[in-house]
């Protein structure tokens, strides 16, 4: 059953992952619009809508990933962009309401920089990061953030 906003199919959505809850589904959907957006909406198990939130980050972003946070709720990753186009990862942290509880942001200058995935560990979460140099004469690089269980980043990694 497709979905937009409003529950109709829309085709600038681009669906990214999708999370189990309890009640039934939530959805991780960029939305190639002017800003780029994240669209999260859960329906039960039948397929009906319940509620829908749209994050734009710092001026428009993309997510990669969605996974439980532990709570109930979501953690939601990948990129976002500030308004001078400089890039960041970017780590939503929703309630099981689709709520924002916490956002962080990390500058990758010189590189186009995004979250492309995310592991629960013990006392919270590893993200994968993936960077592209702007400089072409450079290679790709990848790296790991470490966040608490709140999804608040404690330590760059290496």
């Amino acid at each position: 059953m497709p979905y937009d906003r409003n529950g109709n199919y829309g085709t600038s959505f681009y669906p990214e992952k999708i999370s189990p809850a309890p009640d039934g589904y939530v959805f991780a959907v960029n939305q190639n619009s002017s800003p780029n957006s994240v669209f999260l909406f859960k329906v039960d198990f039948t397929g009906n809508p319940v509620w829908g939130y749209e994050y734009y980050g710092l001026a428009s972003s993309n997510c990669n990933d969605i996974i439980s946070n532990g709570s109930g709720g979501f953690l939601v990753s990948g990129s976002t962009a500030d308004p001078t186009g400089l890039n960041y990862t970017w780590l939503l942290n929703a309630d099981a309401n689709g709520k924002k509880i916490t956002e962080n942001t990390i500058p990758i200058q010189g590189n186009t920089g995004w979250i492309s995935g995310t592991i629960p560990q013990a006392n919270g979460y590893v993200l994968g990061v993936s960077m592209i140099p702007s400089n072409t004469a450079y290679q790709d690089r990848f790296g790991l953030l470490f966040t608490d269980q709140n999804g608040k980043i404690i330590d760059n990694g290496k």
